[in-house]
């Protein structure tokens, strides 16, 4: 992986950023799939995102492809919930 020049590390405690070791719960059902699946997301001092696997320590600038599979998965079954409640 290449270096994340300018990133603020995942490892450094930024609470400007917060401290995912102390965050409450996740708010968003994709904040939910990146943890779920052991990813964080973190911004550059630009303001871009990247992510880091907090059980291999890999860092990477692309969403993880298992993150946006989970969310589609995720999606999907709350459609098909919502379409099984309406019809009896």
């Amino acid at each position: 992986m290449s270096s994340l020049h300018g990133a603020i590390s995942p490892t450094h405690t930024d609470y400007s950023l917060g401290d995912p070791t102390t965050n409450p719960a996740p708010q968003t059902a994709s904040e939910a799939a990146l943890e779920s699946l052991g990813w964080m997301e973190y911004k550059t001092l630009g303001g871009d995102p990247y992510y880091y696997n907090l059980a291999s320590g890999e860092t990477q600038w692309t969403r993880p492809d298992e993150v946006a599979e989970k969310e589609v998965r995720t999606a999907r079954a709350k459609r098909q919930q919502c379409t099984a409640h309406h019809y009896y």
